[in-house]
């Protein structure tokens, strides 16, 4: 009976994988081939995940063959409406994306799922006015400024990451916590530098810094608007606390659906 659970459960972690595999590659062998099965950049960047890290099957399955679909779109729109209609054109190649996605897989761990809630919940809200952009840039901008938004990510990740325990790694190796930033973040956005004047946390320059960082005397803290959790948190910016409450909103109703969908099979079943 052992065996045969076992065979059981092999059976249907084979069939819940999805997408390509080192197999895929044309050549066996091959160095690229150990890179087929993880999640692309622009998946893990809107579903959640560590970039060069998650695989497929980490991610939600859903999510990730939306967004997939989304850059297929792109190519197409941009060749018809590049110029003219291309926000209509993207929301009807495309649609949008649902919370109720995030609850895939269920063994993620809840800052992936938390991760994915976030930014599909922010890329609803920021893109519900879609077909009013006009050409391929308004769409990106809106995009880069909105959805993936510099200014108030690092008190997303923040949030996103707080519950989170440190791995035994982490916990070796010397000195302060440091924040743990969004995958995106680090490539997109530049650096900012904050330090601890009065037990609360500020930014500053970095010409304020003491060396090598700066020309100063004080001791900045990169990207942590905790200031090494010494001091009281840097107001967050108005961005962040309207976009998390719609956020939220958004996740909450989500939430109901699924509640009331089980519930209604639940039913069926009974009878």
């Amino acid at each position: 009976m052992r065996l045969l659970r076992r065979l059981r459960q092999a059976y249907a972690i084979a069939w819940a994988r999805y997408g390509p595999t080192s197999k895929d590659w044309p050549v066996p062998g091959a160095w690229p081939a150990q890179y087929m099965d993880l999640a692309p950049v622009a998946v893990v960047d809107l579903c959640g995940g560590e970039r060069g890290v998650s695989k497929w099957d980490n991610v939600s399955e859903p999510c990730a063959m939306w967004t997939v679909q989304t850059l297929k779109c792109q190519q197409v729109c941009h060749q018809t409406n590049g110029y003219q209609g291309y926000g209509a054109c993207m929301e009807k190649c495309s649609g949008e994306p649902s919370v109720q996605w995030c609850a895939q897989p269920a063994d993620a761990p809840d800052s992936v799922r938390k991760y994915c809630e976030t930014y599909v919940g922010r890329y609803r809200v920021c893109m519900s006015d879609a077909p009013s952009l006009n050409n391929a840039s308004e769409w990106a901008d809106t995009v880069r400024e909105c959805v993936f938004n510099c200014e108030d990510s690092i008190w997303l990740a923040r949030e996103i990451h707080k519950d989170e325990k440190r791995s035994e790694g982490e916990k070796k190796r010397k000195g302060e916590k440091k924040p743990k930033l969004l995958g995106w973040h680090t490539s997109m956005c530049p650096p900012r530098w904050f330090l601890c004047e009065a037990s609360k946390c500020k930014e500053v320059n970095q010409v304020d810094c003491k060396p090598p960082v700066g020309l100063g005397k004080r001791k900045c803290y990169r990207d942590d608007v905790a200031c090494g959790e010494k001091c009281e948190l840097v107001p967050q910016p108005s961005l962040v606390v309207n976009l998390t409450s719609d956020v939220k909103s958004d996740v909450s109703s989500a939430a109901s659906d699924v509640e009331s969908a089980a519930a209604s099979a639940a039913s069926d079943i009974a009878s």
